[in-house]
Formats: C-alpha cells, sequence, structure tokens
C-alpha cells in the first residue's frame, strides 16, 4: 500500500474514532453550552404579550408589608386579576404549610370563583432519600383548577436551559408541568407533549422520574410585567390582562427562587420569569430538543467528510484556511438548524474534530515529505554527478534535523538548477539545429542553430510547434520523401528546398518509465560534401596531373625515349619544373584556404607594379606588352604577399593567352567603397559556359591549355579572404578581363583594432 494512501486510511481511521467518542457525549459540557448560550441570545425572539407576570416586587413589600403575605392579600389579588378575564392565572407560591383558617378560606373561595387558577406543586429530598413532591394544603389543592409542578432543569454550570413537562412516580403520582395546565385552562390546543421521552428502563415504583425535556428559547428582554401592588391599588389599566395567562411571582430580591438563564448568565432570573419563559415557548411551539448520541454523531461525522478530501488536495495554507472554514460552518450550521427546526446539534465535537485533523495530517505530511527527501537526498549522493563537485555549503546546525534537511535540499537543488543551465547552455551552443520533441512530436526544446534554420526569432517561439511542420521542407536526397517525425528512430541524408545538404538524425530519448521524448539533429554537411569533393580533386591532381611529368620523367630516366642525352635533360628539366609548379600551385592554394593573414595597410597600384615586374620576363619571352596602372594611391588592408601573388596569376594568365604582340593592360579604379583592379588581354576571352566554374580547383580555361586551374582558384580564395571577390566577364571586342574587387581600406578613424 501506498505511503500517502497509508496516511489518508490511518487520519480517516483516527478523526472517525474521535467523531465516535465526541459525538457519544451528545455535547462537551461547558464549551457547548456556551455556544448555545451565545446562540440563543443572539437568535432570541421579541418577548410575546400572552403572558403577564404579576411580580410581588419591592414596591408591593413596601406596600402591603414584609413576605409572606396575608393569604387573604392574595385572594384580593386573584380577586381584582378575575375582573379582567385572564385565560389563566397560576401561583408561582409556595402553598404547603396552611395559614389561619380564614386566611385559606379566603384563598380557596377567591380561587373557586375564578375557576382559572392553577398552583404549583414543588419538589424536594426526602429525609430518606429520593425525591418528594410538594403539594398545596389540601384546601387549596382542592379548591385549584389544576396543579403543576415548577421544577426548573439547571445544567452543570447552573444555568437554566430547560425543563420536564412531566415528573413523578407511580407511588405519589405524575404532575405536568404548570406551564402545560395553564395551557389547558386557557383552552389551547394540547396535543402530545413535546420534547425528548426518557429511555424505557425498569425503577422502582418510588423512584422520582422525568420524561419530556424540552429546551427554552428565551426571548430579548422581561416577559410583559405589572406590580401587584398596582393590580391590589387598583390603577391597572383596563383590559390589560383581558383573555392573557397571567403568572404571580415573587421577583423581589432575595425572597424566591433565582437562575441564571442563557440571556442572564451574569445574573439571575426570577423563577417566574423561567415559568413565563417555558409557558410562552409552548405556546408558540418553540421549545427545542437535542440531538442524540446518534445524531451528533452523524453531524461529526459529516463534518469531517466536509474536511478530509479537501487536505488530500489542497496545499498547506489552503487546507489551514478550509479547516478554518468547516469549523465555522459548523458552528453556523448548528444555529441555522437550530433557528429552521429548533433542534440543537453541539458543535464543540466538530469543530474540535477539525482543529485535532490539521495538526495530525500535516505531522504525517511533514513526515512523509522528510522521509522522501532523506531516501532521494541519499539516493543523489550515491548517483554519478555529471557536473564537479561544488563548494560546499555553510553547515546547518548540527542538532535540529529540519535545518539540515533543508540544507541538503538546497545544495541538491542548486545541483539541479546548474545541472539544467548545463544542459540547457550546451544544447543551445551546439553548433547543429537541434530539437527535443515530446511523443507526439510537439517541440519542447531548441537550440539557436534550430531557430536560425527554421527562420525563428528565437529558440523559445518554437515549443509547442509540430517537428514535422519544421522541417517539412527536408526531402531524403535519394527518394525525395519526407522524413520520419520524431520519436522515431532515423537517420538519413537529405536536401532542403534551397539545395542544402543536411544529415538528418532522430532518436527515442527515454526517461524512466514515461513515454519517449524524441531528440532531432540537422547536421550541416555541405562542408563535408566540399571536403570530399576537395578530396577527390587532390586524389585526381596526384593521381594524374602530377603523376604525368613525375611518369614521363621516369621513362627519359629508364631511356626508353629521346636518345639523345642533352635533349633528354632538357625534358627531364621542362617536366620537373611542371611538377614543380603543380605542386607549389596546390600548396599555396592550401595556405590560402587555412593559413593566417599577415595584414597591413597597402596601396594596391604598388602591388600591381610589383606583379609587372614579376612577370616582365614571361611576356618579353611572348612577345606580349604590358600597360601598368596610372599613379593613383589605393590603399587597402591585407596580405602583399598574398596579393601580389593572386595578381601575378592573374597577369600570367593573361600573357599566356594574348597573342605575340598584343598588350595586357592593368587598370585601378575606385567604386562603392571598393578598389577595383582589372587585367585585360587581348586573348580569345573565355567560353560563356565556362565564366561561372571559373575560380573553381581543377577548372582549366581550355583543356588543350597546360595547367590544373589552380591559379584562379588561388586567385577567387585570396579575394574572399580578404572581404572581396573576383568577377571574369568578356570583352566585346574580344579578350577577356578579371577584376579583383577589394574593400578600401577604413580611414584611421573608422580603422579596426
Amino acid at each position: 500500500m501506498r505511503a500517502g494512501l497509508r496516511d489518508r486510511l490511518g487520519l480517516l481511521a483516527a478523526m472517525a474514532l474521535l467523531a465516535l467518542a465526541l459525538g457519544a457525549q451528545a455535547g462537551l459540557g461547558r464549551l457547548d453550552a456556551m455556544f448555545y448560550d451565545a446562540m440563543v441570545s443572539a437568535l432570541a425572539p421579541a418577548a410575546g404579550t400572552d403572558t403577564v407576570v404579576v411580580a410581588i416586587d419591592e414596591a408591593s413589600l413596601a406596600a402591603h408589608g414584609r413576605w409572606p403575605w396575608d393569604r387573604r392579600v392574595l385572594a384580593d389579588l386573584i380577586e381584582r386579576i378575575a375582573i379582567d378575564e385572564p385565560s389563566a392565572i397560576a401561583l408561582d407560591l409556595l402553598l404547603s404549610e396552611p395559614a389561619g383558617a380564614d386566611e385559606d378560606a379566603a384563598l380557596a373561595a377567591a380561587m373557586r370563583r375564578s375557576g382559572r387558577v392553577a398552583l404549583p406543586v414543588f419538589t424536594a429530598y426526602a429525609p430518606g432519600g429520593g425525591v418528594q413532591a410538594v403539594a398545596p394544603v389540601a384546601e387549596l389543592a382542592q379548591a385549584a383548577a389544576a396543579l403543576g409542578h415548577v421544577s426548573i432543569e439547571t445544567d452543570a454550570d447552573g444555568v437554566a436551559r430547560s425543563v420536564f413537562l412531566r415528573e413523578g412516580n407511580a407511588s405519589q403520582g405524575w404532575w405536568d408541568h404548570l406551564a402545560v395546565q395553564m395551557l389547558r385552562l386557557a383552552g389551547a390546543p394540547t396535543p402530545a407533549l413535546p420534547g425528548a421521552r426518557a429511555p424505557a428502563q425498569s425503577v422502582s415504583p418510588g423512584a422520582w422520574q422525568r420524561d419530556h425535556w424540552v429546551l427554552l428559547t428565551f426571548a430579548r428582554g422581561e416577559p410583559p410585567t405589572v406590580s401587584a401592588a398596582a393590580v391590589l391599588a387598583g390603577e391597572l389599566e383596563p383590559d390589560v390582562l383581558r383573555g392573557r395567562m397571567v403568572l404571580i411571582g415573587v421577583t423581589a430580591g432575595g425572597l424566591g427562587d433565582t437562575y441564571p438563564t442563557p440571556r442572564s448568565r451574569t445574573a439571575y432570573s426570577p423563577g417566574v420569569y423561567v415559568l413565563a419563559t417555558a409557558l410562552a415557548n409552548l405556546a408558540h411551539g418553540d421549545t427545542g430538543t437535542a440531538a442524540g448520541p446518534l445524531g451528533s454523531v452523524v453531524f461529526t461525522l459529516l463534518v469531517m467528510c466536509l474536511l478530509l478530501p479537501v487536505y488530500w488536495r489542497a496545499s498547506p495554507s489552503h487546507a489551514l484556511l478550509w479547516t478554518l472554514v468547516v469549523a465555522l460552518a459548523a458552528c453556523a450550521a448548528s444555529a441555522l438548524i437550530w433557528l429552521g427546526w429548533r433542534l440543537w446539534y453541539p458543535p464543540a465535537g466538530a469543530v474540535i474534530v477539525c482543529l485535532a485533523a490539521y495538526p495530525v495530517w500535516s505531522w504525517r505530511r511533514l513526515e512523509s515529505a522528510s522521509a522522501y527527501l532523506d531516501e532521494e537526498l541519499t539516493r543523489l549522493r550515491h548517483e554519478r554527478a555529471l557536473l564537479p563537485a561544488r563548494a560546499p555549503a555553510a553547515a546547518a546546525p548540527s542538532g535540529d534535523a529540519v535545518e539540515r534537511r533543508i540544507a541538503a535540499m538546497r545544495a541538491a537543488t542548486d545541483n539541479l538548477r546548474a545541472l539544467n543551465a548545463f544542459i540547457a547552455a550546451s544544447i543551445e551552443h551546439l553548433p547543429d539545429a537541434v530539437l527535443v520533441t515530446d511523443g507526439a512530436g510537439q517541440v519542447l526544446l531548441a537550440n539557436r542553430a534550430a531557430a536560425t534554420y527554421v527562420g525563428a526569432t528565437a529558440p523559445h517561439v518554437l515549443a509547442g510547434v509540430s517537428a514535422a511542420v519544421l522541417l517539412d521542407g527536408l526531402r531524403t536526397r535519394d527518394t525525395r520523401e519526407p522524413l520520419a517525425p520524431p520519436p522515431a528512430e532515423g537517420t538519413a541524408e537529405c536536401i532542403d528546398a534551397h539545395g542544402g545538404e543536411f544529415l538528418y538524425k532522430s532518436a527515442p530519448l527515454w526517461l524512466g518509465d514515461g513515454p519517449a521524448l524524441g531528440i532531432v539533429t540537422v547536421v550541416d554537411i555541405a562542408r563535408v560534401r566540399q571536403a570530399e569533393q576537395r578530396r577527390d580533386e587532390a586524389l585526381r591532381f596526384l593521381s594524374h596531373d602530377l603523376r604525368a611529368p613525375l611518369a614521363a620523367i621516369q621513362a627519359l630516366i629508364d631511356g626508353r625515349a629521346a636518345a639523345d642525352a642533352r635533349e633528354r635533360e632538357a625534358r627531364v628539366a621542362r617536366l620537373a619544373g611542371q611538377a614543380l609548379h603543380l605542386a607549389e600551385s596546390f600548396v599555396q592554394l592550401a595556405r590560402a584556404e587555412s593559413a593566417p593573414l599577415r595584414v597591413e595597410v597597402l596601396d594596391l597600384a604598388e602591388v600591381a607594379m610589383d606583379a609587372e615586374d614579376a612577370c616582365w620576363a614571361q611576356a618579353r619571352e611572348l612577345g606580349v606588352s604590358v600597360a601598368g596602372v596610372a599613379d593613383v594611391c589605393a590603399e587597402v588592408r591585407g596580405d602583399r604577399s598574398w596579393l601580389t601573388r593572386a595578381l601575378v596569376n592573374l597577369l600570367g594568365n593573361a600573357i599566356k593567352f594574348s597573342p605575340r604582340g598584343g598588350q595586357v593592360r592593368i587598370t585601378l579604379a575606385a567604386s562603392d567603397g571598393e578598389w577595383h583592379l582589372s587585367v585585360s588581354d587581348a586573348g580569345p576571352g573565355v567560353p560563356d559556359a565556362a565564366l561561372a566554374q571559373l575560380g573553381q580547383p581543377f577548372v582549366r580555361l581550355q583543356a588543350e591549355t597546360a595547367g590544373v586551374g589552380l591559379g584562379l582558384a588561388y586567385v577567387r580564395t585570396v579575394a574572399a579572404r580578404h572581404g572581396g571577390h573576383l568577377v571574369p566577364e568578356n570583352l566585346p571586342g574580344g579578350g577577356a578581363r578579371f577584376t579583383l574587387c577589394l574593400p578600401r581600406a577604413a580611414a584611421p578613424a573608422d580603422a579596426p583594432t
């Protein structure tokens, strides 16, 4: 199993167990209680007007004496309230002890006349243990229209958030909550009691039991309240209590029961206000209930399912952000479910799962990444390095494992970056065109030579272009067929549309288990072909032109020709001179092609005069006159000896092909930044078909003429080495003219250094 999958399954199992453990608690005590209080306070509805509290407050005590009052005062209070015809009246007062006979009788009579008065049943711990009901005295209980318990449930933190709607046991009887009894007295429909049911279990008949647990929704502000003193004094506005449910209870400090509530955690609310809240919730169907352990587990698991899949794809920072988003979403979902359905899903467990999942996942990812890096760095250290070792970086602190890994990774990254630069530079500076393609033949990497060949402005422009499209102009040399596209392996000599000759090579490049890449090279073999041609010409020269005079000399020496010794010696001398001239011409041409120039600023007119002096004897022997150049200054930059020999070759050819009595003219003229040194003769001229070939080695002006065509090849080569060129042409009246064109020497300010 892969490490990544193992980590995912491990985290999933760990978080699922945590979700089960936290969800099974059905809430995490104070954490969930604090969120519940904040939520209930923020979402609290406005206080209703169908319930009114008649408060026995400080003003009432000041007007009618200290508590407890004479029960005849309570009877009067009920009589005055009954005048407004409320829908129901409840006394949230402890009436379990008898008072004077007249007091209880007066209060009972007032209750009977109203017919809508409910009395509370309190609970207390029995002397022998357990819980016992504390009912009103018998006379008052009989006069009451209904009895209901007023127990208020407090959580572990002492805050009242819920009530049980039914309490009691088989021996003492069962009592519905006083709020339920008031709704019945008011004529409100009372279907089955809401709330969470107590689990069915076997209990003793005397055990106190509670059922139908509901969460209370506390309104903003206190319920509508009037002072008992105002009622007794007749100061109450008419119809204030008409049709409403009236709760009579003590609100004066230090007298009645008080409880902290979600709405007033730092202050205490009188029990009658909590009772009024329960009554308003039941009247409007606004009571809530809590999801049990199973619901809490499902809620937590759903939150976890939103969280973990993102961990498997997101970066650490995004995962942290998503963790916070999901945690807040769990709280928001809990509040929305409460707002819509009055169902309480404690979110603390889900939030803890979120906050625990991120560090656990980060730890496992860090461990996996560290193990992988250590393994890869160890492999790198044992692999052969392509580049020489670099200077080691400053060592990380020996005790810090993370710093050591970072330092090792930095060194490996630097080496990889250097290797990439080395490979890129190597490919970039190759003289031949190189393309690296993917398996589909699309260019991934190209060098500048490739960009130059296809006419692109830069190598990166070729990325993504098909190599077959770029090299579409190449065809095999013999069959003129298209080339096999990369990464197919193949080698072929080919030509392009411009007649260039190239060697095409394509080979697959395998990198690990991935698809094959392709590497293509296009090598310009024009120079190779030229070298092969020169080699063949040299072999032909050695095997024929140079071998012929040597063979003749050998024959003369052997005595198989010319019996006259003097004639034989003359012929040997002539043949030896011819062979020496051929060898010297060949050597001079080879030097002109490769030897370095000794450049200086010189006057072409002086070079022409030197050449004229060198050819004077030949011209006299053949009866040809030479007309020299005018006295001008024609400065060029070049090698004096090379230019002089080139001009001697031109002048010698002109003398050789001129008839006896003819004239060879040397002229010098300036034209467009160049000096044109021309040699004209009065000979037969050059056949038009041979003009284009003049200057190539071993090409003669006339087949019957002695020589092998190295003289003009030398002249053309020297001209090219000096940045110029040779122009052969026939003259209209007969004869030929050869013009040596050379660039003028730069002025001193512009001369190259």
